[in-house]
């Protein structure tokens, strides 16, 4: 085979794998106990950093790319990964010692409308709306924190009510949510 063809596999691959990071960092981050921002700015500036070395690693893969356009491939790429890195590590190497829990107050109940799209038949697509269930609670240093819910939970809970929360504190001292209760 070519090296195009390998390129082009390592690209696809490497696109799929910076998607993974994204998208596990926004689940972890739901869990996390501080704005979203504040780690984003940490990677971004780590990534910065590390634009060019990472520029080299990924010279096979991004052989077909024009040159100006392979710095901002190096960045996006550093930056899913160290943002990754940093909410999995703080969230799975939590200290055990550290836990927590208390009641927090249910300060409302809201649900959300979304679309999403279904494949009905050959280049045929329609939309289909669902709606998607969340409790806000408010925790003891007065933040609060938005947290989904599937139906049936959402149902049984009422406003005002006290719900169970266990924090532990993360490897980077961050806390985190590591269990709800009903």
């Amino acid at each position: 085979m070519k090296r195009t063809v390998f390129t082009s596999i390592a690209a696809v691959i490497l696109t799929f794998l910076v998607f993974l990071a994204l998208g596990i960092s926004i689940v972890i981050q739901s869990r996390t106990l501080i704005d979203w921002w504040q780690p984003a700015i940490g990677a971004a500036i780590a990534a910065l950093c590390m634009v060019k070395p990472v520029r080299k690693l990924l010279r096979p893969v991004t052989m077909n790319i024009y040159g100006f356009l392979k710095y901002p491939a190096a960045f996006i790429a550093s930056f899913s990964f160290i943002l990754c890195g940093f909410y999995t590590l703080n969230y799975h190497f939590s200290d055990n010692s550290t836990r927590l829990k208390y009641e927090a107050p249910v300060i409302r109940k809201f649900s959300q409308e979304r679309l999403r799209n279904k494949r009905v038949g050959r280049r045929v697509y329609r939309s289909e709306k669902y709606k998607v269930y969340f409790i806000e609670i408010e925790l003891p240093d007065g933040k609060t924190k938005k947290i989904e819910k599937s139906l049936g939970e959402y149902m049984k809970i009422k406003k005002g009510r006290k719900i169970s929360i266990y924090e532990e504190k993360g490897l980077w001292g961050i806390k985190v949510i590591k269990d709800i209760g009903k």
